[in-house]
């Protein structure tokens, strides 16, 4: 994260950029501090120290930053100084008969000379720079999103938000084998791969996870509930 004087979060802070409006600055007035923020509208630290960021565009502005180049900017310094950058898009955007945008407003329907498939192939290449695309229908669903997300992210008992950033790459044998055990529910790569190291193949592993359940938690990130999750897809629906 920029280390920008006076304004780096602590541990439990989310900083909420001066020019927000006023009912999301109240809003989160309890786990937020108010500064002026070069980059992103809500930026904090999560639970292992990565930096998350969120910019907020509702559906009007989200076409008139794309149209002026203003959007093009900001993603590429979301994506460039911040671990996982978010992009919320506050706002319904739907197309008329002509292929045309119609966006939802203030309860009221918009319609703009603009290209439905252009603003989704750049929504498509704003995911591939490395934006992560979040949709809200309100100002109410967007703080409950952005206040959701803070929170799910300071959780310990995860880790989703400091997987790696790549997809996962298929390649060595080792690398099937951590895919195949990744299929149960709850089951991450370093569950995975421990899970392996444990029974020392995939096959012992998920006969481990049914027959020897507490050498199973010997792994970590393996709890009881996510064996129980597991067993319910290994095991035959009527299995006692």
């Amino acid at each position: 994260m920029p280390d920008w004087p006076g304004s780096f979060p602590m541990d439990n802070d989310l900083l909420v950029d001066v020019y927000e409006p006023e009912y999301f600055r109240q809003g989160l007035a309890d786990i937020g501090t108010v500064v002026a923020l070069p980059t992103g509208d809500y930026v904090w630290q999560d639970a292992g120290g990565k930096s998350v960021a969120i910019e907020r565009k509702d559906t009007g502005d989200l076409l008139t930053s794309f149209n002026n180049g203003r959007l093009t900017d900001q993603l590429q310094r979301m994506v460039a100084e911040y671990d996982f950058p978010f992009l919320l898009i506050e706002g319904v955007i739907s197309q008329d008969s002509s292929g045309l945008i119609k966006i939802w407003q203030n309860g009221g329907q918009l319609s703009r000379e603009f290209p439905y498939s252009m603003i989704q192939l750049m929504l498509v290449e704003a995911q591939l720079s490395g934006a992560i695309l979040v949709n809200s229908t309100s100002k109410a669903s967007s703080l409950t999103m952005i206040r959701k997300l803070y929170e799910w992210s300071k959780r310990p008992e995860h880790n989703l938000l400091n997987r790696r950033k790549k997809p996962f790459q298929l390649g060595t044998k080792i690398d099937k084998q951590v895919y195949l055990l990744m299929g149960l529910p709850g089951i991450g790569e370093d569950s995975a791969r421990g899970l392996i190291e444990e029974f020392g193949s995939p096959i012992a592993a998920l006969q481990g996870l049914i027959l020897a359940p507490k050498v199973a938690m010997k792994v970590r990130g393996i709890a009881k509930t996510k064996i129980d999750r597991a067993r319910e897809v290994l095991l035959p629906r009527n299995h006692e």
